[in-house]
């Protein structure tokens, strides 16, 4: 079987394609067929890792890659396809990029996916699901293939995308419902090894690697903190342990003795010291006076946040960030049809708003068409669209994704927007510049729950993030529904809390005046040691000082972790 991390096609000189014959498969080229060596990998200009965001032919990174050449694999060396590939999914790709640092040619494509197995939990609400000890969080921007959110259920096997984020959760950039098999597979970070037991943890499932074969490390070679993907039968999966057929090391770094000339790294930030310093997987990204950031600035920089990373490993295999862009954020909505587009300028237009969107814009076919080379060059004024982004540091709205549907008019439920409030009168608000009117049919609700027209002005501030529902009247907007938002709810920012424990229950306890929810993906840590919820709650008493990492749900915050720490 071919190694694809040994497996692509090069453009020499001539820059005509050589293609490798790998066993069993065959190629149309008339050009000869070549092996190539590990150094001619290392020798092409490019190593990027990160997500597909659109096709025709690949775009990674922001950089549109011909795949005209490519040869493609999955993590099983297995020889896959483009039309395999979807929005959403994780790839490494060597290939070459041209001198105007936006497009390029990819000669090895290689997909791994962070997990496969079956839901076991499900909370559409906090926009969380678990499969197998891993718990998964999603968004607006997470691609559902084949299926949606609220149609996951229970025990669904699925394949899923994504980043890890600095609590260990995984941040979906794509979810698909596919058919149940015995294949179990999930990638993470290797926790409390224990040698002697021969097991470790990924989240909160035990890794019981004992008769399981390594893959580019052996079993002396395992090491707490090391990125790894098990794999094995969903026979020996029992309880909370899981004895694996196989364990394989993956690194965000490039092989050594490299050549590459640009280097991409794609994730989320995890470990942030100050502005200097943060993590991305196993990769230490390092700033400096020289680091540029796009859609953002230095001081914006914050653990969980999406960030694509362009820059030059150092001789400790440190990236030194020349470029730094901001990516994925989302506190903006618009849905209607398409006023106007500018490829030149790289705008659209949609309920009066103007969009930019650049080379992170996600294109989403959500029409029964589900073009799998959608983009920017499909759209058409009149198409209905939905839009979703954020406003950068100019005050410029950002495209994070545009998704098409199947609807060719304004909806009779009302558009629906999301942003931040402008001025405020007794009749309604700005927003986006545009005039929102209420009326004594209009709903209300502040963080999820009802409320009045007076108990809702009385808390609207200008600058207040609020999601509003409205029908178009005149040159302005007659308001059916709006609700304020939590700005800290959601799925990838947490917080600390310190302090002692009070009204304790079996759903959880107050700390610093903070209500405290606990569910089955709390980890509960007492003295240093991973322990049950019940062993915990029989050690808990008021008074007790605890340390707790929290995830706000917009009434009351949802425990990740909890800890009582040795008094001594």
């Amino acid at each position: 079987m071919c190694n694809s991390t040994f497996i692509k096609s090069i453009l020499v000189a001539s820059f005509m394609p050589l293609l490798l014959s790998c066993g069993g498969g065959s190629s149309s080229s008339t050009e000869p067929e070549v092996n190539l060596t590990e150094q001619q990998i290392k020798d092409l200009n490019t190593l990027t890792e990160g997500e597909i965001t659109g096709f025709g032919s690949i775009y990674v990174n922001g950089v549109k890659y011909d795949t005209s050449d490519s040869k493609i694999f999955d993590d099983d060396d297995n020889s896959i396809s483009e039309s395999d590939l979807s929005v959403g999914m994780l790839v490494k790709l060597y290939g070459e990029l041209n001198s105007d640092d936006s497009t390029g040619s990819a000669h090895t494509i290689v997909y791994s996916p962070e997990i496969k197995g079956f839901i076991e939990s499900l909370d559409l609400d906090l926009m969380t699901l678990s499969v197998h000890g891993q718990t998964i969080v999603f968004n607006d921007l997470t691609y559902f293939d084949d299926t949606t959110a609220s149609a996951l259920m229970l025990n669904d096997y699925i394949e899923v995308n994504g980043h890890l984020l600095d609590n260990g959760n995984l941040l979906a950039t794509r979810i698909e419902k596919k058919s149940a098999t015995d294949n179990i597979s999930i990638k993470g970070k290797v926790a409390n090894l224990n040698t002697s037991e021969m097991q470790f943890t990924l989240g909160t499932l035990t890794i019981d690697y004992e008769t399981a074969e390594f893959d580019k490390f052996t079993m002396a070679d395992l090491a707490d903190g090391q990125f790894v993907k098990v794999k094995g039968m969903f026979a020996n999966l029992a309880g909370d342990v899981f004895n694996v057929d196989k364990v394989k090391l993956y690194t965000f770094k490039p092989e050594d003795d490299h050549n590459h000339q640009h280097h991409y790294l794609n994730g989320v930030i995890a470990d942030l010291q100050s502005d200097i310093s943060f993590m991305i997987g196993d990769v230490q990204v390092l700033t400096n006076s020289t680091t540029e950031v796009k859609y953002g600035s230095l001081d914006t920089l914050a653990n969980n946040l999406p960030v694509k990373v362009k820059g030059d490993y150092n001789a400790d295999n440190q990236l030194i960030a020349t470029k730094i862009y901001i990516v994925n954020q989302v506190i903006l909505k618009a849905e209607g049809v398409i006023e106007d587009i500018n490829a030149e300028l790289g705008t659209i237009t949609v309920l009066g708003v103007t969009f930019i969107y650049n080379e992170f814009t996600r294109f989403d076919d959500d029409t029964e068409d589900d073009l799998h080379t959608f983009n920017d060059d499909s759209l058409n004024i009149g198409d209905y669209i939905e839009i979703k982004g954020y406003i950068n540091t100019d005050g410029d709205n950002i495209a994070s994704k545009i998704s098409k549907d199947d609807e060719d008019d304004d909806s009779e439920e009302g558009n629906e927007f999301e942003g931040k409030v402008g001025s405020i009168s007794e009749n309604g608000f700005m927003m986006y510049g545009l005039n929102f009117t209420v009326n004594e049919d209009t709903e209300y609700e502040i963080y999820d729950v009802d409320a009045s027209q007076q108990e809702f002005f009385a808390q609207l501030s200008e600058g207040m993030l609020i999601e509003v529902k409205a029908i178009p009247d005149g040159d302005n907007y007659t308001v059916l529904e709006v609700e304020i938002e939590d700005e800290d709810d959601n799925q990838y920012s947490e917080q600390e809390l310190e302090g002692q424990v009070s009204n304790i229950n079996n759903n959880g306890f107050t700390v610093s005046a903070m209500d405290i929810i606990v569910n089955e993906n709390t980890t509960f840590v007492l003295y240093d040691i991973d322990v049950t919820k019940d062993e915990f709650f029989n050690q808990l008493t008021e008074g007790m000082y605890l340390k707790v990492k929290v995830m706000n749900s917009g009434e009351s915050y949802i425990a990740l972790e909890v800890e009582i720490e040795d008094p001594g």
